[in-house]
């Protein structure tokens, strides 16, 4: 779930900075384009929101009775992944 809302996170902070600062950011002149690529570029490892998102999904239809923090640790557990 933290990796999903951080990815959503992240583009709409890329969005706000490149508004803020009059889209002067894709420039190279400017360092806000450095950030937004890495931002960007973290969205993607590991899977975007849209993978997690699914996966969050299908963990809850899969497992109507289990308790959440039950649900947390079995779809964070890395091994499984």
């Amino acid at each position: 779930m933290a990796k999903a809302r951080t990815s959503e996170a992240a583009l709409e902070v890329a969005s706000l900075a490149h508004s803020i600062h009059g889209a002067i950011g894709f420039t190279a002149e400017f360092d806000l384009q450095l950030y937004t690529r890495r931002l960007h570029l973290w969205r993607q490892a590991a899977g975007s929101e849209t993978y997690w998102h699914g996966v969050l999904g299908a963990a809850l239809l899969d497992a109507p009775d289990t308790t959440t923090l039950d649900l947390i640790r079995r779809i964070t557990d890395t091994a499984t992944v």
